[in-house]
């Protein structure tokens, strides 16, 4: 038997084994939760998705929450849908892999079955899968590029080589891009009369300003990382356990904290790179008030000495963290540089000659609005955690490229609804080296 066929057989064998009811599911009374994890796993992360799946069954989990799957098997060429049980996976649904190349019908679908099979007071949505910020990649849908295995564990993807969006699928050459993804949580939403409460990025670098502006008006709290994440995700078992004990008790925030804070236990002192964040998406759209006003403040500034507040603005951008996709950084490291920078010896120019009075006003002005702005990241994010490495973040990132900008940002809603991208074409990056790729 060669390997391949061996590795299906243990998988297929290993199912079976947790799989002690395979009867139909039937349409469950109303829980406190209802919990759906979206396993894309037709890319290299394949061998994580039964290991996810079986710590959740650990959590011990009670009839008031549901916790339900819809599975990519790549190596069966079929999707499942599952309701987690803890002696047993229930198979609910058997689905053809081509029923669903459309990410987007897929992920509506997928809700419409949780809502109207597991009806719940409040609904978390997961994305399990590879992720990589606000900027969609078209090649790979061309075929040209695939996701590669050095991911999963260690840092290493290289920025021009980054994939983008959520949810790829190796086979078919699709992924969801971000403008898909609001439409598809709209559609849901008006599925289930309500905003998502918890919507969980189980992805890498999913914990973005432009994200959560995204998806605001969608759900209520975002839950992922800033950083790559290890191939082995997010702590499925200290979080469900939790959650089944009390689930009454537990609103979206406190849900959301109870994954940040598993997440961290799961990997301090093991990875030198974790970060993960609960952010309040009703609390971004102050933030993007803020950067509109503190873009003003810059653009006068610029007006008084543009020679010196380019200065100052790349000096921060030197200075911010950054993450190992290097056009995202840490949005309260980028503004703490930013105040840094304009300290009272920034007044001066080269020579030691005392900035104008105008000058001076107009810093003092944007100092002002960044000591508001970092008050106001701070109340957006209910949570945070980060390796020591990584002690700056602060749980919100925000692209900041420093040579070209990539093609797709412009269609994202936080970039035509805020300054930021002037702010980018003004100080950083060229409005005509815009990149194809």
């Amino acid at each position: 038997m060669n390997s391949g066929k061996k590795k299906i057989t243990q998988i297929l064998l290993t199912i079976t084994l947790l799989s002690a009811s395979f009867a139909s599911a039937k349409r469950q009374p109303e829980a406190e939760w209802t919990v759906v994890t979206y396993i894309q796993a037709d890319n290299s992360l394949a061998p994580f998705a039964l290991k996810n799946i079986q710590t959740m069954q650990q959590a011990g989990l009670k009839n008031k929450i549901n916790i339900l799957v819809h599975w990519n098997m790549p190596e069966n060429k079929k999707i499942v849908r599952y309701l987690v049980t803890k002696n047993a996976l229930i198979e609910d649904k058997d689905i053809k892999v081509k029923t669903y190349e459309d990410h987007e019908k897929s992920l509506v679908d997928t809700m419409k079955w949780a809502a109207t099979n597991y009806p719940a007071k409040k609904y978390m949505l997961n994305f399990w899968n590879h992720g990589s910020g606000i900027i969609d990649r078209v090649n790979y849908l061309k075929g040209r590029s695939q996701l590669r295995t050095h991911w999963l564990e260690t840092p290493g993807l290289e920025q021009e080589s980054a994939f983008r969006g959520i949810l790829y699928s190796d086979t078919n050459h699709t992924y969801l891009d971000n403008q898909q993804l609001a439409r598809s949580l709209e559609a849901i939403t008006l599925t289930l009369g309500k905003k998502i409460d918890v919507i969980g990025m189980d992805a890498c670098f999913m914990a973005m300003l432009e994200i959560g502006y995204q998806i605001k008006d969608y759900a209520k709290v975002l839950v992922a990382s800033q950083n790559s994440e290890p191939g082995r995700g997010w702590n499925y078992a200290e979080f469900l356990k939790n959650l089944s004990k009390e689930p009454h008790l537990f609103n979206a925030q406190k849900l959301g904290k109870h994954i940040v804070n598993a997440y961290q236990k799961l990997y301090t002192g093991d990875v030198n790179f974790y970060t993960q964040s609960a952010i309040n998406l009703r609390a971004l759209d102050s933030i993007k008030e803020n950067i509109n006003q503190l873009v003003a403040c810059l653009e006068q500034c610029k007006n008084l000495n543009e020679k010196k507040i380019r200065k100052t603005v790349q000096t921060a951008g030197n200075i911010t963290l950054k993450f190992h996709m290097h056009d995202f950084v840490d949005l309260h490291s980028f503004y703490t540089a930013l105040l840094k920078a304009t300290t009272k010896r920034s007044l001066n120019d080269t020579s030691g000659q005392r900035a104008t009075t105008g000058y001076t006003k107009a810093l003092q002005s944007l100092r002002t609005t960044l000591n508001e702005g970092l008050t106001t990241i701070e109340q957006a994010v209910y949570t945070s955690v980060a390796a020591p490495t990584y002690s700056r973040a602060r749980g919100i990132s925000i692209y900041l490229p420093r040579k070209k900008i990539h093609h797709s940002y412009p269609k994202t809603m936080f970039a035509q609804e805020s300054l930021w991208l002037h702010f980018l074409e003004t100080f950083f990056a060229s409005q005509h080296s815009v990149t194809s790729e």
